[in-house]
């Protein structure tokens, strides 16, 4: 073989090498962004159950549920998480105990049984958890003033435009705890995942998360 067939070989061989190299890339990129895609989507669609069950709290009982109840003291005792479970996990809702409190010995062991709609998805490799980052805004001019319940006629201002659900990685908590984001000390919102965070708005639709200014502003019932 000539010396210019054995470099138009070379060529030929490292053309080859370097095409497949870049498929292998294009196909472990493709795979993240559809990986990603995906726990996005599923984040989404958390939110919007969750907020489908609200509204199904809503029309049973006339009003959303608290942000908690609390017991005679005033202490926080159940988390509007658990007062959703009715229309979400009705045979797991049966087994809470709402004589004892979320910690008490008996719903401690219901905590690995978290449903999946208060998990999102790029928490799932940080191993074993049953916490969650969804939370709502608690403060006398939001949707949840504490342990008082509300109704969706008592916002002057559109459901689109009032924050029922925002997403907060940083501060996740068990998901029976009845600890929530507070208007007077509302944090800049987190996500563990690229795209994000999400807010679920009082109509169920899901946007990405707003500067903190625009997002004080939509957290009010009251224009």
């Amino acid at each position: 073989m000539t010396a210019a067939g054995s470099v138009t070989r070379l060529l030929l061989v490292s053309i080859v090498m370097l095409l497949i190299l870049w498929f292998c890339c294009a196909m472990t990129l493709s795979r993240v962004l559809y990986s990603e895609q995906g726990i996005t989507n599923k984040c989404q669609s958390n939110l919007t159950s969750i907020a489908i069950a609200m509204h199904r709290y809503h029309e049973k009982y006339g009003s959303l549920p608290p942000a908690y109840l609390s017991d005679a003291n005033g202490k926080p005792m159940h988390s509007w998480r658990v007062l959703i479970l009715e229309f979400i996990d009705t045979l797991l809702f049966e087994k809470y105990s709402f004589s004892e409190p979320w910690n008490g010995p008996s719903n401690s062991r219901l905590s690995p049984m978290m449903p999946s709609i208060f998990r999102c998805d790029a928490e799932s490799g940080d191993g074993p958890s049953f916490k969650t980052s969804y939370f709502v805004v608690v403060g006398t001019n939001t949707l949840f003033a504490d342990d008082r319940t509300l109704r969706f006629d008592e916002c002057d201002r559109s459901l689109s435009d009032i924050v029922l659900v925002v997403e907060h990685h940083e501060t996740r908590v068990n998901w029976m705890e009845p600890t929530d984001c507070r208007e007077d000390e509302l944090p800049r919102l987190t996500a563990s995942h690229r795209i994000g965070p999400f807010v679920c708005m009082a109509d169920g639709t899901v946007r990405p998360s707003l500067r903190l200014g625009e997002l004080r502003d939509v957290i009010r019932r009251k224009r």
